[in-house]
This record gives C-alpha cells, structure tokens and sequence, in this order.
C-alpha cells in the first residue's frame, strides 16, 4: 500500500546514523556540511538513508562506529540493500546537505571544505556502484531538514536559514 506520507511513522536520524527497511516511514534528519544519500527502489521495495558527518576514515579514528563516513556508510548499504544479478539502475540515490565548512589539514591549511568532501565521496562511491542519481540538492551555506518518505522515494526539503535560502524551502526530490 502506498501513502502520501502523512499518517505513517517518522524516524529521526541523528548524525552517524543510517537505517535500511522495506517498512513504510518517513525519515528525517537536519543537515549542516553532513550529506543524506537515499537510496530508494520499489519492487522489492526497499529503502535507505545515512547521515554521515565526513567522507573517509582517517587511521586515527578507528573507534568510530558504523555511520561516519560517507564511503564506508555507502558501501555497507549498498551490501545490504543489492540483490545478486540485480541491474543498478533498479536503485536510485537522492543526495541532499554538504552545505559549506572549512576542512583543515591540522597546519592551517584549508583542503576544501567538508561539505564538498562529502558531496564527492557520495558520488564518487554511487557512481562506483552504478547507482543513479537522480536528484541531488547540495552544496550551498545554509543547512536543511529532510524527510524521505520510504514508501514513494520523496524527499522534502527546507532550508533551515530564516529567509536566506528561499529557492530551497519546501523543495520536493522526486
């Protein structure tokens, strides 16, 4: 059965977070220099959502859980949600938030910022996988709030800045 979205539970992820189900739910998160990536496929139906907060592992940070880093988030999804033989383009990806903070080397340099690092981790390892994306809204200042419905693929999103962003508030990722 198929919902518009409104009467079915919400879960919220908090950063580090991700969750994969075939339930029918909304999803949501806010989003800074963190990226979302939503995978959605319909039949079998299946969905997926992280909140990752950068996009690799540095070898200082082994302790970290599961959920971190866009790469290994990503790849571990993809392991659970892929059915063997299955074509890639049954799965498709919504890539939302890396909105702009400095990354520094530790020497004072600026590499780029985190958002940007994590926007290109997200496509870099979907591109890998042979997963379409087919909506992305990305990049930018200003930080978001994001509600993937599971039983449509839809994403809502709205721009967390008071008025700054207004070419963002109430966009739907179809």
């Amino acid at each position: 059965m198929r919902h518009n979205g409104s009467s079915l539970p919400i879960r919220w992820l908090l950063p580090r977070e991700f969750v994969v189900t075939d339930a029918e739910m909304i999803v949501g998160t806010v989003l800074g220099s963190c990226v979302a990536v939503c995978l959605w496929r319909d039949d079998p139906p299946i969905a997926a959502m992280c909140h990752c907060v950068l996009p690799t592992r540095v070898p200082t940070r082994q302790s970290d859980v599961m959920g971190a880093y866009v790469d290994e988030t990503l790849r571990h999804i993809l392991d659970e949600v892929r059915i063997p033989g299955e074509r890639a383009r049954r799965l498709t990806a919504r890539v939302i938030g890396g909105a702009a903070m400095r990354l520094h080397n530790g020497g004072g340099q600026v590499w780029e910022t985190v958002g940007a690092a994590n926007i290109t981790a997200a496509r870099r390892i979907l591109a890998a996988a042979r997963v379409p994306v087919v909506r992305e809204l990305v990049g930018g200042s200003e930080g978001r709030r994001i509600r993937f419905c599971t039983a449509t693929g839809e994403v809502t999103v709205q721009s967390t800045a008071p008025a700054a962003a207004l070419q963002e508030r109430g966009s739907r990722l179809r």
